[in-house]
């Protein structure tokens, strides 16, 4: 086994599942374009010619209903795939996408794909391990708002947070309402109320997370 090889195993096993390996391979193939802020990546009911990868930059994707209500279903400030969905699927797109900053983005297409499977088999297995933990994470989401009360939600979305190296969040305080499931004067309240509790800190608008442990005890209450 080549140490290339070695080292994408080495990548999935600790849950980075793309390697840089592969990110550079992807690169080679696909076209890396800059969407600036507010500027649409894609529309929903549009066909998936393509799936994207976020190298920089923030991506919210959200859907919307006839009248214009729209419900924010995630907020991409990671790398990692998005519009992936549909593109596998064959059918229209079901969400929109939207650049939330100037952000970096790899617009991948299927003979993009198709060729980057025949160069390195291991990346089709990744992609399948990134859309199995897509599954689980959007289960986990409904299980949240169907069960659990805005407080833990927010304390389970702050422990997700931490979870994946985030002590600190840039996101606001609306933002974090539509991804919870929560109104912005009800994530206020709770943030206020966690803030007394002294398991966070607010500064210059950011939440910082200052006792991971008890919000861990606080959820199993």
């Amino acid at each position: 086994m080549d140490e290339k090889m070695k080292q994408s195993k080495l990548d999935l096993q600790q849950e980075r599942w793309f390697s840089q390996d592969m990110l550079d391979l992807l690169s080679n193939f696909a076209v890396t374009r800059v969407y600036w802020a507010k500027e649409i990546i894609y529309h929903q009911e549009e066909s998936a010619g393509w799936c994207y990868y976020l190298k920089k930059g923030r991506v919210r994707v959200f859907i919307a209903s006839e009248d214009g209500v729209e419900k924010t279903l995630a907020i991409y400030k990671e790398q990692g795939l998005f519009g992936e969905a549909a593109f596998f699927e064959g059918h229209l797109r079901t969400t929109t996408a939207v650049a939330m900053e100037e952000s970096e983005v790899l617009v991948i297409s299927k003979e993009n794909i198709l060729e980057c499977f025949r160069e390195e088999p291991l990346l089709a297995w990744s992609v399948m391990g990134y859309l199995s933990q897509t599954i689980r994470l959007l289960s986990t989401q409904i299980n949240e708002m169907t069960f659990l009360s805005a407080r833990k939600r927010l304390i389970q979305f702050l422990i997700g947070e931490w979870n994946k190296k985030n002590s600190t969040l840039s996101y606001t305080q609306e933002e974090i309402g539509a991804l919870i499931g929560a109104s912005r004067v009800t994530v206020s309240r709770e943030i206020n109320y966690l803030k007394r509790c002294k398991v966070i800190k607010v500064q210059y608008g950011r939440v910082t997370i200052q006792d991971v442990e008890r919000l861990k005890e606080m959820l199993s209450l």
